[in-house]
């Protein structure tokens, strides 16, 4: 006897959706020449569910392998990351989470745009707590690309976050899960309207 319901039961319990609520601010300005003010007005409008499939795409897999990897004192947690994913071939994937300590952190946003990632340097006299860690490992222009983004805080607790770049110093220790994920291919495409390689999901 299953104990647990099938996909098609699940889906039956599930109240149908052909609306969802959606926040939207219009600015509107007040006043004329230099006695200006600014200020939005907020509604809560309601759009149909395609409105928001239009926008989001899905790829299915299984997982084939789940890897655990630590990264030791002085290791640049970013290459040597990559390192050892080409050397054990661990792609396409999912880095699932990530925790440890960082003498100096190398992480930034990106610059819509110029099309570039501007890097922030973090460097603290005590160090830095690599709070949260997550990512996707896939293939960019027929290079390995670990797309993976951090959190890290100060001593104070103050949090800085972004995309990982190498230059980040481990400390202690890092440690962290890549889950291993097969019948699909992760492969960033480059497109011209956001100057950037998002991910798609080929079978």
């Amino acid at each position: 006897m299953c104990l647990f319901p099938t996909l098609g039961e699940v889906s039956s319990l599930v109240k149908e959706i052909k609306e969802l609520e959606q926040m939207e601010e219009e600015q509107k300005i007040l006043g004329k020449g230099k006695q200006v003010a600014h200020f939005y007005s907020s509604s809560v409008v309601k759009k149909k569910v395609d409105d928001y499939l239009a926008y989001i795409d899905f790829g299915h897999c299984k997982v084939d392998e789940i890897i655990p990897w630590r990264v030791d004192a002085g290791g640049d947690l970013y290459n040597c990351l990559k390192a050892g994913i080409y050397k054990e071939k661990i792609y396409p994937a999912l880095v699932s989470a990530m925790v440890g300590t960082v003498t100096r952190a190398c992480i930034g946003y990106f610059a819509t745009d110029k099309g570039v990632f501007h890097i922030n340097k973090i460097i603290t006299p005590t160090g830095l707590e690599v709070v949260s860690g997550s990512g996707t490992i896939g293939i960019q222009e027929d290079s390995l690309m670990p797309h993976i983004h951090v959190v890290v805080a100060d001593h104070a607790g103050n949090a800085y976050g972004g995309h990982l770049f190498s230059g980040t110093i481990v400390k202690e220790y890092v440690e962290g899960f890549i889950v291993k994920v097969k019948g699909v291919k992760f492969e960033r495409i480059w497109k011209d309207k956001i100057k950037g390689y998002p991910l798609y999901f080929i079978k």
